[in-house]
């Protein structure tokens, strides 16, 4: 009996995933979007306190200093 619950909720799991996973498909598809980023180059010559959006890898974590080291294709920073 605990085999067809298991079923039943994996089902339910990927039913409820499947048409997330259609919308975002057909929008990739399209050519949508979903946001603009900001490479690590580019940060110099922003205005202090400016809006970013960044994409990278975390490669260095400072836990008491609070501040952490990203990378991106185009080069790294440290982020307080």
């Amino acid at each position: 009996m605990k085999r067809s619950g298991d079923r039943l909720l994996w089902a339910a799991a990927i039913s409820g995933l499947l048409p997330g996973a259609v919308i975002l498909a057909a929008a990739i598809g399209r050519g949508a979007v979903f946001f603009q980023h900001t490479p690590i180059r580019d940060l110099r010559a922003l205005p202090m306190h400016s809006a970013v959006h960044l994409v990278g890898v975390v490669t260095y974590a400072d836990g008491p200093g609070n501040r952490f080291w990203m990378e991106d294709e185009t080069g790294a920073a440290l982020i307080p």
